[in-house]
Protein backbone atom coordinates (compact mmCIF):
# COMPACT_ATOMS: atom_id res chain seq x y z
CA UNK A 1 0.00 0.00 0.00
CA UNK A 2 1.75 3.22 -1.13
CA UNK A 3 0.11 5.12 1.74
CA UNK A 4 1.89 3.01 4.37
CA UNK A 5 5.42 4.26 5.15
CA UNK A 6 8.14 1.61 5.20
CA UNK A 7 10.58 1.99 8.09
CA UNK A 8 13.82 0.06 7.77
CA UNK A 9 17.53 0.15 8.45
CA UNK A 10 19.78 0.79 5.48
CA UNK A 11 21.30 -2.56 4.60
CA UNK A 12 23.43 -0.85 1.95
CA UNK A 13 24.96 1.53 4.49
CA UNK A 14 25.35 -1.27 7.01
CA UNK A 15 27.40 -3.45 4.64
CA UNK A 16 29.38 -0.47 3.37
CA UNK A 17 30.40 0.54 6.91
CA UNK A 18 31.64 -2.98 7.63
CA UNK A 19 33.58 -3.41 4.40
CA UNK A 20 35.21 0.01 4.72
CA UNK A 21 36.33 -1.00 8.21
CA UNK A 22 37.66 -4.30 6.87
CA UNK A 23 39.82 -2.37 4.39
CA UNK A 24 40.95 0.02 7.14
CA UNK A 25 42.01 -2.93 9.32
CA UNK A 26 43.40 -5.27 6.66
CA UNK A 27 44.27 -3.22 3.57
CA UNK A 28 42.57 -3.79 0.22
CA UNK A 29 44.19 -7.16 -0.55
CA UNK A 30 43.07 -10.10 1.58
CA UNK A 31 41.57 -13.57 1.41
CA UNK A 32 38.01 -13.70 2.71
CA UNK A 33 35.34 -16.07 3.83
CA UNK A 34 31.76 -14.98 3.20
CA UNK A 35 28.70 -16.20 5.10
CA UNK A 36 25.51 -15.84 3.07
CA UNK A 37 22.15 -17.48 2.47
CA UNK A 38 20.14 -16.25 -0.52
CA UNK A 39 16.43 -15.50 -0.41
CA UNK A 40 16.32 -13.22 2.64
CA UNK A 41 15.79 -9.60 1.62
CA UNK A 42 18.24 -7.97 4.10
CA UNK A 43 20.95 -10.52 3.30
CA UNK A 44 20.35 -10.12 -0.44
CA UNK A 45 20.73 -6.34 -0.13
CA UNK A 46 23.96 -6.79 1.83
CA UNK A 47 25.14 -9.29 -0.80
CA UNK A 48 24.73 -6.66 -3.52
CA UNK A 49 27.18 -4.45 -1.63
CA UNK A 50 29.62 -7.36 -1.23
CA UNK A 51 29.54 -7.94 -4.99
CA UNK A 52 30.16 -4.25 -5.69
CA UNK A 53 32.97 -4.25 -3.14
CA UNK A 54 34.73 -7.20 -4.77
CA UNK A 55 34.52 -5.50 -8.17
CA UNK A 56 36.06 -2.35 -6.72
CA UNK A 57 38.76 -4.30 -4.83
CA UNK A 58 40.06 -6.95 -7.22
CA UNK A 59 42.77 -8.05 -4.77
CA UNK A 60 40.13 -9.19 -2.30
CA UNK A 61 39.65 -12.89 -2.95
CA UNK A 62 36.57 -14.76 -1.78
CA UNK A 63 38.10 -18.11 -0.84
CA UNK A 64 35.04 -19.71 0.74
CA UNK A 65 31.31 -19.07 0.77
CA UNK A 66 29.11 -20.85 3.25
CA UNK A 67 26.04 -20.31 5.42
CA UNK A 68 22.86 -21.95 6.63
CA UNK A 69 19.73 -21.04 8.53
CA UNK A 70 19.32 -24.54 9.96
CA UNK A 71 18.85 -24.38 13.74
CA UNK A 72 20.87 -23.91 15.79
CA UNK A 73 22.22 -21.44 13.24
CA UNK A 74 25.43 -20.50 15.07
CA UNK A 75 26.52 -24.11 15.60
CA UNK A 76 25.60 -25.10 12.03
CA UNK A 77 27.62 -22.18 10.64
CA UNK A 78 30.48 -23.03 13.03
CA UNK A 79 30.74 -26.49 11.48
CA UNK A 80 30.90 -24.96 8.00
CA UNK A 81 33.37 -22.27 9.08
CA UNK A 82 35.68 -24.87 10.64
CA UNK A 83 35.81 -26.71 7.32
CA UNK A 84 36.45 -23.44 5.45
CA UNK A 85 39.31 -22.48 7.80
CA UNK A 86 40.92 -25.90 7.34
CA UNK A 87 40.55 -25.82 3.55
CA UNK A 88 41.70 -22.20 3.22
CA UNK A 89 44.21 -21.38 5.98
CA UNK A 90 44.96 -18.07 4.24
CA UNK A 91 41.51 -16.63 5.17
CA UNK A 92 42.10 -13.44 7.17
CA UNK A 93 38.68 -11.74 6.96
CA UNK A 94 35.19 -13.18 7.41
CA UNK A 95 32.25 -11.07 6.23
CA UNK A 96 29.27 -12.44 8.15
CA UNK A 97 26.51 -9.82 7.85
CA UNK A 98 24.13 -11.36 10.40
CA UNK A 99 25.06 -11.82 14.05
CA UNK A 100 24.17 -15.53 14.24
CA UNK A 101 26.50 -16.12 11.28
CA UNK A 102 29.26 -14.19 13.05
CA UNK A 103 28.68 -16.14 16.25
CA UNK A 104 29.25 -19.37 14.32
CA UNK A 105 32.36 -18.04 12.57
CA UNK A 106 33.73 -16.97 15.95
CA UNK A 107 33.01 -20.36 17.55
CA UNK A 108 35.02 -22.07 14.81
CA UNK A 109 37.83 -19.51 15.10
CA UNK A 110 37.96 -20.05 18.87
CA UNK A 111 38.16 -23.81 18.48
CA UNK A 112 40.96 -23.50 15.91
CA UNK A 113 42.74 -20.82 17.99
CA UNK A 114 42.54 -18.31 15.13
CA UNK A 115 41.55 -15.31 17.24
CA UNK A 116 44.71 -13.38 16.37
CA UNK A 117 44.68 -14.41 12.71
CA UNK A 118 41.07 -14.00 11.50
CA UNK A 119 38.90 -10.88 11.77
CA UNK A 120 35.10 -11.20 11.62
CA UNK A 121 32.79 -8.35 10.52
CA UNK A 122 29.10 -8.69 11.28
CA UNK A 123 25.74 -6.94 11.37
CA UNK A 124 23.23 -6.44 14.18
CA UNK A 125 23.97 -6.41 17.89
CA UNK A 126 22.66 -7.77 21.17
CA UNK A 127 23.98 -7.95 24.72
CA UNK A 128 25.12 -11.53 24.04
CA UNK A 129 26.93 -10.30 20.90
CA UNK A 130 28.70 -7.59 22.91
CA UNK A 131 29.92 -10.24 25.35
CA UNK A 132 31.26 -12.34 22.45
CA UNK A 133 32.97 -9.37 20.78
CA UNK A 134 34.58 -8.26 24.07
CA UNK A 135 35.87 -11.75 24.90
CA UNK A 136 39.68 -11.99 25.20
CA UNK A 137 41.37 -12.54 21.83
CA UNK A 138 38.00 -12.45 20.04
CA UNK A 139 38.12 -12.73 16.25
CA UNK A 140 34.82 -10.77 16.06
CA UNK A 141 36.13 -7.22 15.71
CA UNK A 142 33.26 -5.08 14.36
CA UNK A 143 29.55 -4.98 13.72
CA UNK A 144 27.16 -2.46 12.21
CA UNK A 145 23.70 -2.05 13.65
CA UNK A 146 20.78 0.21 14.36
CA UNK A 147 19.50 0.74 17.87
CA UNK A 148 16.14 -1.09 18.21
CA UNK A 149 14.97 1.63 20.60
CA UNK A 150 15.65 4.28 17.95
CA UNK A 151 13.77 2.28 15.31
CA UNK A 152 10.86 2.02 17.76
CA UNK A 153 10.95 5.76 18.47
CA UNK A 154 11.03 6.58 14.75
CA UNK A 155 8.06 4.26 14.18
CA UNK A 156 5.97 5.85 16.93
CA UNK A 157 6.86 9.34 15.68
CA UNK A 158 5.88 8.38 12.12
CA UNK A 159 2.55 6.97 13.37
CA UNK A 160 1.85 10.17 15.31
CA UNK A 161 2.64 12.33 12.26
CA UNK A 162 0.41 10.16 10.07
CA UNK A 163 -2.48 10.48 12.54
CA UNK A 164 -1.94 14.26 12.54
CA UNK A 165 -2.20 14.29 8.75
CA UNK A 166 1.43 15.21 8.16
CA UNK A 167 3.03 14.09 4.92
CA UNK A 168 5.55 11.28 5.30
CA UNK A 169 8.11 9.84 2.91
CA UNK A 170 7.22 6.35 1.69
CA UNK A 171 10.61 5.06 2.83
CA UNK A 172 11.99 6.12 6.20
CA UNK A 173 15.52 4.85 6.65
CA UNK A 174 17.32 4.53 10.00
CA UNK A 175 21.07 4.84 9.51
CA UNK A 176 23.25 2.12 11.08
CA UNK A 177 26.32 2.74 13.21
CA UNK A 178 29.68 0.98 13.11
CA UNK A 179 30.67 -0.50 16.48
CA UNK A 180 34.16 -1.93 16.92
CA UNK A 181 35.62 -4.15 19.59
CA UNK A 182 37.86 -1.24 20.59
CA UNK A 183 34.79 1.00 21.08
CA UNK A 184 33.20 -1.54 23.43
CA UNK A 185 36.35 -2.21 25.45
CA UNK A 186 37.50 1.43 25.66
CA UNK A 187 34.08 2.59 26.88
CA UNK A 188 33.54 -0.50 29.07
CA UNK A 189 30.22 -1.25 27.35
CA UNK A 190 28.69 -4.60 28.32
CA UNK A 191 25.02 -4.30 27.25
CA UNK A 192 22.93 -2.79 24.47
CA UNK A 193 21.42 -0.39 27.04
CA UNK A 194 24.90 0.84 27.97
CA UNK A 195 25.77 1.12 24.29
CA UNK A 196 22.79 3.40 23.71
CA UNK A 197 23.71 5.53 26.73
CA UNK A 198 27.45 5.83 26.13
CA UNK A 199 27.69 5.74 22.35
CA UNK A 200 25.61 8.67 21.06
CA UNK A 201 26.02 7.70 17.40
CA UNK A 202 24.08 4.46 18.12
Amino acid sequence: NPKVPQIEQSDHDLATLLLNQAVKDNGDAFSAGYVYVAGFAPLDRRDAVWREFKSAHPQVQEKARFGTVNNPIAQSVANQAAAAYRAHPDIRVVFAPYDEFARGAKLAADEAKLGSKVRIYSADISTADIEAIRAPNSAWVATAATNPAVVGAVSVRAAALAVAGEGLAHHIVVKPTLITRDDLVKNDIKTVTELGARFPAF
